[in-house]
């Protein structure tokens, strides 16, 4: 037993190192591009002239490349560490299990990318041009570029999350958590707070609003189709 619990642990270690590698490897590949995205990302998004970026301290655009760099570095090696982390645990899982992961990961991938893509291309320009103008013919927008690179992270971030509540739904369904019936139940509550929410993070105007509102919407309809 206790051989086979060590040969568990090499191969784990052995797989954590090639992943290791692998980040490092595309982490100097991402940090030698990372003034090339940062100069997309500025261009992209900042669509008005009241708005400056900025670096406030000598190692702050330093700083921010390295964070470009691993960001890149990450995305690139995540199929590595999905297939090295399924070869590990594919072995011990049963065929339901192994179907299950046929399922979820394409799903997540899907769900994932859409997310990031609706941040950057709708929600982000909305939300920066809303924000540079707030201040207008009052004070000048001045940004941090650390500030300014870790709010359009973070923004790409929680959308690919909340992108994913078709897929929660449905698995949550399966562990017969929720229902279909109460998630059309409910359906006009949540509608409410869609519009709710979306009105919050966007500009005091109907068209933004609903923008913003549509895909969330869209994706809780999916979330029933899913699991009918």
């Amino acid at each position: 037993m206790k051989l086979h619990l060590y040969e568990h642990l090499d191969e784990l270690r052995k797989r954590f190192l090639i992943i290791i590698i692998f980040l490092l490897l595309f982490f100097v590949i991402g940090f030698s591009l990372s003034n090339y995205f940062i100069k997309i990302i500025i261009n992209d998004l900042i669509l008005i002239e009241n708005v400056k970026i900025i670096g406030l301290t000598p190692v702050e655009y330093i700083l921010t490349q390295i964070r470009i760099g691993f960001i890149i570095s990450l995305i690139i090696t995540i199929p590595i560490i999905i297939y090295q982390a399924l070869v590990f645990i594919i072995p011990g899982l049963r065929r339901r299990e192994r179907d299950a992961i046929k399922f979820i990961l394409p799903a997540f991938f899907m769900l994932f990318v859409l997310g990031i893509s609706f941040a950057y291309f709708i929600f982000l320009p909305i939300a920066i041009y809303f924000l540079g103008n707030l201040s207008t013919g009052v004070v000048e927008n001045v940004w941090s570029i650390k500030e300014f690179i870790n709010f359009v992270i973070l923004s790409c971030l929680g959308s690919a999350l909340v992108f994913q509540l078709p897929l929660l739904l449905v698995l949550l369904n399966k562990l017969n958590i929720i229902s279909l019936k109460q998630l059309k139940k409910y359906r006009s509550h949540v509608y409410v707070l869609i519009f709710l929410m979306s009105a919050l993070i966007t500009p005091p105007d109907i068209i933004t609003m609903v923008i913003i509102a549509l895909p969330l919407i869209v994706l809780y309809e999916v979330s029933l189709l899913a699991i009918r």
